[in-house]
Parts: structure tokens; sequence; C-alpha cells
């Protein structure tokens, strides 16, 4: 199996062509910006990871950014963090204008020497096929992400990662990215449980995409606001209480069918998905070692239930019932 890497700095270079002027913008010449093919394939790409599918959105934040560089405007007016994240990605390059192509070079150099790949291998099963990468450096939002076979990379929060964290954050998109080779994987559910099936997915997703660069980024969380102070340590600390609310849960909606129940707004509520998908890759890496966390990729279902028998054996604590597990047995019968 090899890993052939095509990296563009196209929507980066539009970037810097608009903003390196000495004349003050207006938000027409913004507008320019989203204009070009790049950007407009961003927003399609992205946008509605988060909720801003539309053009003026964008040049409405990246303006306010550009205010907010000249002192135009009061900074952290912003509440959503995902407006301030992307807020504060314009910022930051501007107020780094002059370093932004060595940050460039920086990023590209991390990439070309492909230490990412192998720390992402290390949490899949055998590819038997070659695969491309295609890989785009933005400014876009302190974020990277994967959409249709294209990882998006923002330069300016790559730029304020060390080496080891930039190659954990890669592993982690890539692990996204080649999971998506591997056949079989996802097979297909019952109908009517979207929210069961949507939160199982999310945390065997993420949690074994985590395994990769979980230790090196854990900080991100909270330093760019998406987590309350203090939640991260709690979650580490105490991971089973959490699954054993979430297991809970999963009864109360499957078994008493309480439909106002939302397991996917109480995972991603604060972001406490990683720290719990986390926990429960470390657990059954621990007690069944590699391959058999290996073998849950793609396999929710297998993820969850591999986690409630490491509990099992580790504390003797339960974290589904039985009624729960023929509930999940049911909707996922074609999975295992």
């Amino acid at each position: 199996m090899g890993v052939k890497i095509t990296l563009s700095t196209e929507g980066f270079d539009c970037f810097y062509d608009v903003f390196n002027t000495k004349k003050v913008l207006k938000k027409q010449d913004i507008e320019i910006l989203f204009n070009t093919f790049s950007y407009e394939k961003m927003i399609k790409l992205f946008g509605k990871n988060v909720g801003l599918t539309k053009r003026e959105h964008w040049v409405n934040l990246f303006y306010e950014a550009y205010c907010r560089h000249l002192k135009l405007i009061e900074s952290n007016i912003e509440k959503d963090p995902i407006k301030e994240n992307i807020i504060d990605s314009v910022l930051w390059a501007l107020n780094n204008f002059e370093s932004l192509y060595a940050n460039v070079e920086r990023i590209k150099e991390i990439i070309n020497e492909k230490d990412f790949i192998s720390k992402a291998l290390k949490y899949l099963p055998v590819l038997d096929s070659d695969i491309e990468i295609d890989m785009e450096l933005y400014i876009f939002m302190n974020n990277a992400c994967v959409e249709k076979g294209q990882v998006l990379l923002d330069v300016s929060f790559l730029s304020q990662l060390n080496e080891e964290q930039v190659n954990d954050l890669l592993a982690h998109e890539l692990h996204h990215y080649m999971k998506s080779h591997i056949r079989g994987i996802y097979k297909q559910t019952k109908e009517g449980h979207e929210d069961v099936v949507k939160s199982l997915f999310a945390l065997e997703n993420e949690g074994i995409a985590d395994m990769c660069s979980f230790k090196g980024l854990s900080f991100i969380y909270e330093f760019l606001g998406f987590m309350e102070k203090v939640l991260m340590e709690d979650v580490l600390n105490n991971p089973v209480s959490y699954m054993k609310k979430f297991g809970e849960m999963l009864k109360n909606k499957l078994e008493f069918q309480k439909e106002s129940i939302n397991l996917y707004d109480f995972l991603m509520r604060n972001q406490i998905i990683h720290p719990l998908g986390y926990s429960m890759g470390r657990n059954i890496e621990d007690v069944f070692g590699l391959d058999e966390l290996k073998s849950c990729v793609g396999n929710p279902f297998k993820f969850l239930l591999k986690y409630h028998h490491s509990i099992e054996i580790k504390n003797g604590e339960k974290i589904l019932d039985g009624k729960t597990i023929e509930y999940l047995d049911n909707i996922y019968s074609d999975s295992i």
C-alpha cells in the first residue's frame, strides 16, 4: 500500500494576495476573496459543518477580523466559539503577515516528511490499496477537516502548533480519510434510530481517531473555547460515570421510547465526545490489545460493546444492561 499526497496552497495564496496591500480594504475587497474558486470550494465543503453556508457570513467575519486588526473595533466581541475561531484565524494571519510564507514552508516540510502516516496507520486495519490524499492550505478557521476526499488545513492554526502536534493533527484527519478506503465498514442499520446511530458513529469515529492525537492536542478544546474550563479533566478522571449516564440515556431512549432524549447533543455539548471517545479506545486497547481496537474501526456497536466489556473486566461495572444490548443488537444486526 502506498500513500501519495498532493498539497495545494492555492487557497492560502488567494488570501495572501487580497490582504497584501497598504491600502485600507473595504468589505467589497474581501468579497473578491470569496469569489475565487478556492474559497467557494471551502465554503461548499466546510460551511455546513459550522452552519455557515452563505458567502456573506464569511465575508462579514473576515471583515470583522480585518477591522480588529486595524483596531477599528474592539476585540472579543463574538461569544460564539465557531465565529470567534474564524475571526481569530484571520486576525492571527494578519498580525503575523510577514512570516506567513515561512510558516507555510514549515508546514510543507512536516507534511513531506510523512511522519503522521505511521501514526494514523497504527489505529487502522490493513489497507490493501494505494491512497491519494489531497491536502489544501487555507486561512479559514482554527480547525482542520476532511470532506469529500479533501483535507482542509488552516495555516494560522497549524502555525501555532509544534511539529509533534502538527503530526498529531494530520494523523487524526488522515485516520478519518483513510478509513473511507476500508471495504465493508459501516454496514446498514435499522431505520428509525437516527440519534442512536449518529451518536455511536461519532463516538467510534472520533474516539479511535483521537488515539492518534489526543495526548498532544487535548488542550485545544478549552484553548479554542469549545469546552468549559476544567471539564476536560473531569471527563478524563470520571469517564465511566459519564458513560454510565450515556448508557442510561440509551436505555430510556430504546426501551422506554423517550424521544425527548438527545444522545448526540449530550456528546457534542462542550465536546465531551473527545475525552469520552479517547477513554473508550484507551480502555479497549489496554484490556484487549491493539488488534481488537482496530477491529472496531467502522463498527460503532462493536466499539461500544468492547468498551462495556473492558470496564466489566477492569472494574466489575456495567455501562449497558442486557435489554439495551438486545435493542442495539437488533439495530446493528448486520454490522457484526
